[in-house]
């Protein structure tokens, strides 16, 4: 992402607060960010990850898509839960 394009506020913002925040802002705004984080992944399931991977025809190229998407429906549905709560 050119961050100087994305939004006029960018470049203003650079100067004043962290390139985490205006990640995060970038996130929020457009869902993506210009970074990645690392996690750690029990590898019984990383086995079971890929094992459903290999079994299934879900398209899935890789163990990354496959959590990612998981984690992103999952946050979706406490999301739910947390509008219906309130």
């Amino acid at each position: 992402i050119d961050l100087h394009q994305t939004t006029p506020l960018v470049p203003i913002l650079s100067g004043v607060i962290s390139w985490r925040l205006i990640s995060l802002f970038l996130f929020t705004l457009y869902g993506t960010a210009d970074r990645e984080d690392t996690i750690k992944v029990p590898h019984d399931l990383v086995l079971k990850v890929e094992k459903a991977i290999s079994t299934s025809d879900m398209g899935y190229r890789n163990r990354s898509e496959f959590i990612i998407e998981a984690v992103r429906e999952k946050v979706q549905q406490l999301s739910k839960i947390k509008e219906v709560q309130a």
